[in-house]
C-alpha cells in the first residue's frame, strides 16, 4: 500500500513538472536581433528564442507575450552601470492590443 501511494505521488509531481517552471513576460519591445534570435523588452531582460521562430515580422514599439522557463539567466554587461538578463526563451506572440 504505502509503495502505491508513493508511485502516485511521484507520478502526479512529475505530470506537474513541465507546468510548474513556465514563466510568460508581458512587455514592449526595445530590440530585435533576428541575427542571433534574440529580443529586448523595455523593462530591460532580453531572450533568445529557439533558431525555428522566425523573427522577422516583429518590430520595436510592439507589444509582446515571451514565455520562458525558469533558470540562471546569462548576465550581460551593457556599459559600465548597466546589465541585463538574457534568459532562453520557448515562444514569442503579439500581445492582444
Amino acid at each position: 500500500m504505502r509503495t502505491t501511494i508513493s508511485l502516485g505521488v511521484i507520478l502526479l509531481a512529475a505530470m506537474g513538472a513541465p507546468n510548474a517552471s513556465a514563466f510568460t513576460s508581458t512587455g514592449t519591445l526595445e530590440r530585435v536581433t533576428p541575427s542571433r534570435n534574440e529580443v529586448r523588452l523595455r523593462d530591460g531582460d532580453a531572450y533568445r528564442l529557439p533558431a525555428h521562430i522566425d523573427l522577422s515580422g516583429y518590430r520595436a514599439g510592439e507589444k509582446v507575450h515571451v514565455s520562458w522557463d525558469s533558470q540562471d539567466p546569462s548576465i550581460l554587461s551593457e556599459g559600465s552601470d548597466e546589465y541585463i538578463r538574457l534568459l532562453d526563451a520557448t515562444s514569442i506572440r503579439p500581445a492582444e492590443r
